[in-house]
C-alpha cells in the first residue's frame, strides 16, 4: 500500500480586514502536511491625494481609506480663512477709523467697517450784535480741532441819515448827519438861528404930496431874509402954490392960475380960496389953511386906522 497522507481539502476563506484568510488547502490528519498558506488580515488601501482647505470649504492631507471596511487616515481640515488681526485705529476730523477688526488673506472676508473722519461738533445759539459788542449768527465748532463756522459780526450802529437843513433867521438848522435807532449815537449839531439881519429903510405906496394937499409914504424896513421887520407911515408936507416963471400958473402941476394983472378976473379973486391972491400975504394964508386941512384929515384917517386894528 503506497504512502499516502490522510488528505483532508479545506475551502479558501477569504481574508478580511481584520481576520486572516486562506486559499483552499489540503492537510494530512497523519502528518503536519499541508498546503495552507495564511492570507494576513489586511485592508484594502485606496489612497487620496491631499486636498487643500479654502476659506469657505474644507480640506484634508492626503490619506488612506479600506475599500472594505471604515478604516481611514482622513482627518478633516475645517475650511478656514487666513485671518490677520488689525488693531483700532480712532478717527480724527479729517482722517477715517476703525474698531480692531480682522481681514483674510486668502478671500474679502473682514470685519473691518470704517468711521468716517468727523468733527466733535458743539452747537452754538445767535448773538445779535449791538452798538458797542459783537454777534454772531448760530454756528457750530468742533472741540478736537480748529473747525468753526463762527462768523463775527461786528458792532455797529442802526445808521439813519439825515439831509442837512439850512438854518433861517428865525429856525435852527443843521449839516447833513447820522443817528443810530438803537441809542444815543448821533452826529447832529445844531446850528443856531441868526437872527433877522435889518436892511436900509425903503420907501413904499407912496403919495406926492400937491399943493395944498400933504402926501406920505411907508418906510419899511425888511431883513436880508425877506420878512418885513418895521414899518411906519411918514407924512409928506402939501405944497404951496410957486411961480417962479411968472406965467400965472403953478409950477407944482396942480392946475391953479394967478390972476395976471394984466387980465383981471371978474371979481379978481383966487378960485379956491376966495382972496386976491396980488396980496402976498392973502396967498399965504390960503397955503397954510389947506396944509392944516390936509394935516388935520391925515390925523383922523390914522387914529380911525388905529382904532380899527
Amino acid at each position: 500500500i503506497p504512502a499516502s497522507h490522510e488528505i483532508v481539502n479545506v475551502d479558501a476563506k477569504a481574508k478580511t480586514c481584520t481576520t486572516i484568510g486562506w486559499d483552499a488547502y489540503e492537510y494530512c490528519t497523519a502528518c503536519d502536511y499541508t498546503t495552507y498558506v495564511e492570507i494576513p488580515a489586511s485592508h484594502e488601501i485606496v489612497n487620496v491625494d491631499a486636498k487643500a482647505k479654502t476659506c469657505t470649504e474644507i480640506g484634508w492631507d492626503a490619506y488612506t481609506y479600506c475599500s472594505e471596511c471604515d478604516y481611514t487616515t482622513y482627518v478633516e481640515i475645517p475650511a478656514s480663512h487666513e485671518i490677520v488681526n488689525v488693531d483700532a485705529q480712532a478717527k480724527t476730523c479729517t482722517t477715517i477709523g476703525w474698531d480692531a477688526y480682522e481681514y483674510c488673506t486668502a478671500c474679502d472676508y473682514t470685519t473691518y467697517v470704517e468711521i468716517p473722519a468727523s468733527h466733535e461738533i458743539v452747537n452754538v445759539d445767535a448773538k445779535a450784535k449791538t452798538c458797542t459788542t459783537i454777534g454772531w449768527d448760530a454756528y457750530e465748532y468742533c472741540t478736537a480741532c480748529d473747525y468753526t463756522t463762527y462768523v463775527e459780526i461786528p458792532a455797529s450802529h442802526e445808521i439813519v441819515n439825515v439831509d442837512a437843513k439850512a438854518k433861517t433867521c428865525t429856525e435852527i438848522g443843521w449839516n447833513a448827519y447820522e443817528y443810530c435807532t438803537e441809542c444815543d449815537y448821533t452826529t447832529y449839531v445844531e446850528i443856531p438861528a441868526n437872527g433877522h439881519t435889518p436892511l436900509e429903510a425903503v420907501k413904499e405906496n407912496e403919495v406926492a404930496p400937491k399943493c395944498g394937499v400933504a402926501g406920505s409914504y411907508d418906510s419899511v424896513v425888511y431883513c436880508a431874509c425877506g420878512e418885513e421887520l418895521d414899518r411906519e407911515t411918514v407924512a409928506v408936507d402939501a405944497l404951496t402954490h410957486t411961480d417962479a416963471d411968472d406965467d400965472y400958473i403953478c409950477d407944482n402941476g396942480c392946475g391953479h392960475e394967478y390972476e395976471n394983472p394984466d387980465e383981471p378976473a371978474e371979481n379978481g379973486l383966487c378960485a379956491e380960496c376966495g382972496k386976491d391972491h396980488r396980496n402976498p400975504w392973502s396967498s399965504i394964508m390960503c397955503n397954510f389953511k389947506l396944509i392944516i386941512k390936509y394935516v388935520t384929515n391925515l390925523i383922523l384917517a390914522c387914529f380911525g386906522k388905529h382904532l380899527e386894528e
